[in-house]
């Protein structure tokens, strides 16, 4: 009976020290990630040297794009303001935002600024395609002969800020 007591408390010292060893549970880890609206302008654009001639029907014009990146499959705009248009307006594609002035000391040539490239021409919206894809941004600055026809000659600019809103 000694033996068989001795036998048993051994069986039970065993499972006892490595019992735990094989003992198991599991446990569920919740994994979750959020990925941020978010854009950003790859380079500065200019635009260089407008050609005016007002003794011409004008308008005069040029253009100049630059890129973007977004989000993917997230809108954004793209608001225009000024020194003299302070309140941003947003682009409209295909149309114009009127009140900019190019200056030269005290003389201004009244200008508008157009869109171009992928912004939406009802709405304004433009869809991200991912930090992979540019998303090409157009910008055209317009000048009527209509309102600078006593313009002296010199050399006129401005500054245009284009404010991406996500």
């Amino acid at each position: 009976m000694k033996r068989f007591i001795i036998v048993l408390a051994a069986v039970v010292f065993v499972i006892t020290m490595f019992g735990s060893v094989f003992a198991s549970d599991t446990s569920n880890v919740s994994v979750s990630a959020t990925v941020s609206n978010t854009c950003s302008v790859l380079a500065p654009m200019t635009i260089d040297d407008i050609a005016v001639d007002l003794s011409q029907a004008g308008p005069f014009a040029e253009s100049t794009s630059g890129t973007v990146r977004c989000t993917n499959g997230h809108n954004f705009q793209i608001n225009v303001s000024s020194a003299d248009v302070t309140t941003p307006t947003a682009f409209i594609g295909g149309t114009g935002v009127s009140g900019f002035k190019l200056k030269s000391g005290t003389d201004i040539l009244n200008y508008s600024v157009i869109s171009g490239g992928n912004v939406n021409s009802t709405t304004g919206v433009i869809t991200g395609q991912g930090f992979s894809t540019d998303v090409t941004i157009g910008i055209t600055a317009s000048i009527p002969v209509t309102g600078n026809e006593t313009a002296p000659a010199g050399n006129y600019s401005d500054t245009v800020y284009l404010t991406i809103v996500y």
